[in-house]
């Protein structure tokens, strides 16, 4: 991979990870708000719980590729 496309898949992948942020962030508001206005039991309550930790494991995931690509950018040419 040469430094263009290095650069492109870092741009790219940063971009997907402030949009993960982005719907983690109003999946947990909105599993909150469901968790405080419905009983535990309620399905809609697991459903917003299970949106909130998918995106919040895709934005972990993200993150680990932005680093993998940022360090080796930081590694020396052999």
């Amino acid at each position: 991979m040469d430094v263009i496309d290095a650069d492109t898949d870092l741009e790219q992948l940063m971009r997907r990870w402030h949009h993960t942020i982005e719907y983690a962030t109003a999946a947990w508001a909105e599993y909150q708000s469901l968790r405080d206005a419905l009983t535990a039991a309620d399905d809609r309550v697991a459903a917003a719980r299970e949106r909130w930790q998918a995106a919040d494991r895709q934005r972990q995931e993200l993150r680990a590729a932005i680093a993998e690509i940022e360090e080796g950018e930081l590694a020396p040419a052999l």
